[in-house]
């Protein structure tokens, strides 16, 4: 269960990863290094890091974030080039391991232990993060499961209605698009939210000959995600020879779809 693995091996559900080894349970991973043994992490690198968040160049990390070249580090945030550091305070390499040993042992007793630092603790939005891409949930949902939901409160009180365009009045063909385009707010034609057209966006268009868009940013972004493959596999037979294989495309869409073996016997 790996997708978008480039030069992996023996990994198990991973996404988005570089270089990566004798991992489990991670996203947003690689750099020119080897990385490996690497736990319920996120946007990290480099060897032996278990439940942490961006960090680079580390080895021996647990329940860090945002800590760059630092070696047998717990609890950490935001630190460069340290050692032996327990909630950012420096020990002995005695005292460390004496401390983080204390430390796991009450959270293991209290069922802490060995898990990804909970939603509650996220820097994000959950509605502005990829994991409403992903698994998208209502605000009452993600209040349930302790994240937090953020919306800036819309207003156009005091903007002159004729630099307001709304969706069917937006102009369908670039060349008849003028500069003053960029003194204009746009309505998205689906959510109603409010964005602008920047120059070097307008001057991409031009160039490429391509009509305005007419809706929001994000909206445009979360149309491109859903027609991607999904992060997930299905059992289905292969369309030539019947051969049960793993596939990324649903069932249901009822598409020819070939084994490696047959696929290749295809197209040579």
């Amino acid at each position: 269960m790996c997708f978008w693995v480039e030069n992996g091996e023996h990994l198990r559900y991973i996404d988005y990863a570089l270089s990566a080894k004798d991992s489990m349970d991670m996203t947003l991973v690689g750099s020119v290094l080897q990385n490996e043994l690497i736990y319920e992490s996120v946007n990290i690198a480099v060897y032996d890091i278990k439940f942490s968040y961006l960090t680079r160049n580390s080895h021996f990390l647990e329940y860090c974030i945002s800590c760059y070249n630092c070696e047998n580090c717990f609890g950490c945030v935001g630190l460069r080039n340290k050692k032996y550091c327990v909630f950012n305070k420096q020990y002995t390499e005695e005292d460390y391991w004496k401390l983080v040993d204390e430390i796991k042992t009450k959270m293991l007793a209290a069922g802490e232990y060995g898990e990804f630092v909970p939603i509650s603790m996220s820097p994000y939005p959950y509605n502005a993060s990829l994991a409403q891409f992903e698994y998208p949930l209502t605000k009452e949902e993600v209040g349930k499961i302790g994240g937090y939901w953020a919306e800036s409160p819309v207003s156009l009180k005091g903007i002159d209605p004729k630099n307001i365009l709304k969706g069917d009045e937006i102009p369908d063909d670039i060349k008849d698009t003028g500069d003053d385009i960029l003194k204009k707010i746009l309505i998205c034609e689906i959510t109603g939210k409010p964005f602008i057209i920047t120059q070097t966006e307008l001057d991409f268009y031009r160039k490429k000959n391509l009509p305005l868009p007419t809706k929001h940013p994000y909206q445009r972004l979360m149309e491109r995600w859903a027609m991607k493959e999904p992060f997930r596999l299905w059992k289905y037979p292969c369309s030539k020879c019947g051969q049960e294989m793993y596939t990324s495309y649903a069932p249901e869409l009822k598409l020819k779809v070939y084994c490696e073996k047959c696929y290749l016997q295809e197209v040579v």
